[in-house]
């Protein structure tokens, strides 16, 4: 008997429900193993992803957080972002210290770990020779590096339409974000086997009933956004957002400061760092004394 069909429309890697349900899924995590190996040559494979120390119990919520993943003394977050403005730089690095801050227990030294966070953008990088960065504390004069956090930005905008041809395979990896059908997936997969094994876990999508709750809760969650936008409060919400949006900006860029001033960093890396003045970021250390 031929299955219900629940999910209207195709499921998409873009939308977050769908990338971590199946990077949590044991038929597909090697695509997700090669899609981060190809990106940024980090091997995935024999890190453990965090669930029960951070997941709350409650599955519409847990399949929304963010990919965490461990090894000795290395955690890997890995986002979406369907905008890559400045908030979300300052809010994505404030983040990274508090993940920091998790790798220390109780009374333990502090010593070298490693912090590594991956961003997939649904963004346009103009002008850029490479779609895929990273980033570094780094002294520019002397190329002095501070170790322990590490930022790569992937822009999967940049590799649409791109199909496989034997040669090209963080590319093609890339290019399935943008798929909006199977008929898409199929060019651009042009038989590769990972390609084809998510695929068939993305077929399955469309008839799960687990899946549907999660995918039809994202969908609830618009249509009120919507509803609440037709009624005007919108208005006064974009204003309370624009003042709790530069409070907040200005509260995570002197959160950043404080962190970087107690690793002994250049009070001039910090001001272009964080775009703090040399005067702001002076009041701080003085506020650390």
């Amino acid at each position: 008997m031929k299955k219900k069909v629940l999910v209207k429309s195709y499921p998409s890697l873009r939308n977050d429900s769908v990338f971590k349900y199946l990077f949590k899924n044991k038929e597909t995590r090697s695509y997700f193993d090669k899609l981060v190996y190809e990106t940024t040559k980090i091997d995935i494979s024999r890190y453990k992803l965090i669930d029960q120390e951070l997941n709350s119990g409650n599955k519409k919520k847990d399949y929304r957080l963010d990919i965490l993943l461990e090894k000795e003394d290395t955690i890997i977050n890995i986002e979406l972002n369907s905008k890559y403005n400045e908030y979300v730089q300052n809010k994505s690095k404030a983040y990274i210290y508090r993940i920091a801050g998790y790798l220390y227990n109780e009374g333990e030294q502090y010593k070298n770990k490693n912090i590594i966070q991956i961003n997939y953008n649904y963004a346009l990088l103009k002008g850029a020779k490479d779609a895929i960065l990273k980033f570094k504390f780094r002294d520019k004069k002397y190329k002095y590096e501070k170790e322990g956090i590490t930022i790569y930005d992937v822009y999967v905008e940049n590799y649409k339409g791109i199909c496989y041809n034997g040669n090209n395979l963080k590319e093609t990896l890339l290019s399935v974000f943008n798929a909006k059908s199977r008929e898409e997936l199929i060019r651009i997969g042009n038989k590769n086997k990972e390609v084809e094994k998510l695929m068939d876990n993305l077929e399955k999508l469309l008839t799960s009933e687990e899946f549907y709750n999660l995918f039809d809760y994202e969908k609830e969650r618009k249509r009120e956004l919507n509803y609440y936008k037709d009624k005007g409060i919108e208005i006064g919400e974009k204003r309370g957002e624009k003042r709790g949006m530069r409070f907040g900006i200005e509260k995570t860029k002197k959160e950043n400061a404080l962190n970087l001033l107690k690793e002994d960093v250049d009070i001039n890396i910090i001001s272009k760092c964080t775009g703090l003045s040399i005067k702001d970021v002076n009041k701080l250390r003085n506020s650390l004394n």
